[in-house]
């Protein structure tokens, strides 16, 4: 198992730069970085220190790939792809097209892409309209045409396939996993099982012992096919299951967007934790996962206590 930190393009270089300053350290846990790149070209140099790449993410690419909510008329081009990839499903092929082509310089071991879409008339709810078994399939559509392009029809890296809390792939249970095994066409894919977006699906988990149990009782519904695919996990605990409904906005949907974005961000950063775990019963938990690459994604203001809390969850996991 090889411990990962996480960093971005979109960070300062001094701080990218401390970032590769830990890896390969012992007493840091960094065995290498995965980096969240964007569109545009990223820096050679880095690839020496990247393991994996995290791909872009759109808010919502569903409602524009189906024709069920069109983007919003007046954004700029850059607005559109990072809100929605694109104005349609040939712009959204496209984009994640792209993504891949810039991301594969850092010969990364595999990119996760999160396998989820939201409304952003709901992102202050706590209920969604679209079905998760929907957004799977489109998703799973889009994605073999992105990838029938390339050599041999594979990625030209694993696509690790991440849960969020939105439609789509959640991971409360094995439920959707047969769809990925017989309707993506390539073989080049696996899982990246994200643990604090599980927690804040479930709307249970308020402490570190139920954030555990939470997370074995929805292992214990996965199919071995799901172990066989899963490559990475993104390990933080949240316990904020009491804020949920606390910090949702039933009229949310009538703020401008913009205003809506930014409130539904805060609300997200609230509840989405990503803080380090100290219960050290979560080595059992990974153990029994087998990833090969564990990402300790944490939240603090600064890179420096990032990585203190890389440090302090990765011990966890040493024997």
């Amino acid at each position: 198992m090889r411990n990962l930190f996480n960093i971005s393009v979109y960070h300062m270089q001094e701080e990218i730069d401390h970032a590769c300053s830990v890896v390969g350290s012992d007493e840091s846990y960094v065995d290498g970085l995965e980096l969240l790149t964007g569109y545009g070209r990223v820096d050679a140099r880095l690839a020496k220190y990247v393991t994996s790449v995290h791909l872009p993410f759109a808010i919502d690419w569903y409602g524009p790939a189906t024709g069920t909510r069109p983007v919003v008329p007046g954004l700029e081009s850059d607005d559109i792809r990072f809100r929605h990839y694109g104005l349609d499903r040939k712009d959204i092929v496209d984009s994640l097209r792209l993504a891949l082509r810039v991301a594969d310089p850092m010969e990364p071991m595999y990119g996760v892409l999160h396998a989820c879409s939201a409304n952003i008339n709901e992102l202050l709810s706590t209920t969604y309209s679209d079905s998760d078994e929907k957004v799977v399939s489109t998703l799973i559509s889009i994605l073999n045409e992105v990838v029938s392009e390339f050599p041999d029809g594979e990625p030209p890296f694993t696509i690790a396939l991440e849960n969020t809390w939105w439609p789509g792939m959640r991971l409360l249970d094995g439920s959707l996993h047969d769809m990925l095994e017989s309707e993506l066409e390539f073989d080049d894919w696996g899982i990246c099982l994200d643990t604090g977006h599980i927690l804040f699906s479930s709307g249970r988990s308020t402490d570190e012992n139920a954030a555990l149990t939470i997370l074995n009782e929805c292992a214990d519904s996965y199919p071995d096919e799901f172990y066989d695919r899963l490559i990475a996990m993104h390990l933080h605990v949240n316990t904020s299951a009491r804020l949920i409904d606390a910090t949702a906005d039933p009229t949310g949907h009538e703020l401008p967007l913009d205003e809506r974005l930014s409130k539904a961000y805060s609300r997200i950063t609230m509840i989405d934790q990503h803080r380090p775990f100290t219960n050290p019963d979560v080595k059992d938990y990974v153990e029994r996962m087998g990833p090969e690459f564990v990402v300790h994604e944490m939240s603090s203001p600064t890179i420096p206590e990032q990585i203190r809390d890389h440090m302090c969850q990765a011990s966890l996991l040493v024997e």
